[in-house]
């Protein structure tokens, strides 16, 4: 018995739900944009107040530093996961 042949279409005009997710794609790229750019400036901002001497305000730089990086990070992610979504055949 030889192997089952399985034929596969190769019309460009299948993936309708490609088309459909296009949109929703680039509010998410801008949102991840957003995402890093927010956390870039909430760092910066952030850095001013670690080299106080006050340690409240210390704290809170500290704090704020902390949730910049996590912002940063995941905008990072969720960019890289998007390009890895647009780059399948």
């Amino acid at each position: 018995m030889g192997q089952p042949t399985v034929e596969y279409q190769t019309d460009s005009k299948v993936q309708p739900s490609m088309k459909l997710r296009d949109p929703v794609r680039s509010v998410y790229q801008a949102l991840s944009f957003l995402a890093v750019t927010a956390g870039l400036i909430g760092m910066a901002v952030s850095a001013l107040f670690l080299g106080t001497d006050n340690l409240p305000a210390s704290a809170a730089g500290a704090s704020g530093f902390l949730a910049g990086s996590i912002l940063v990070g995941s905008g990072l992610i969720a960019t890289a996961l998007l390009q890895l979504e647009n780059s399948k055949p």
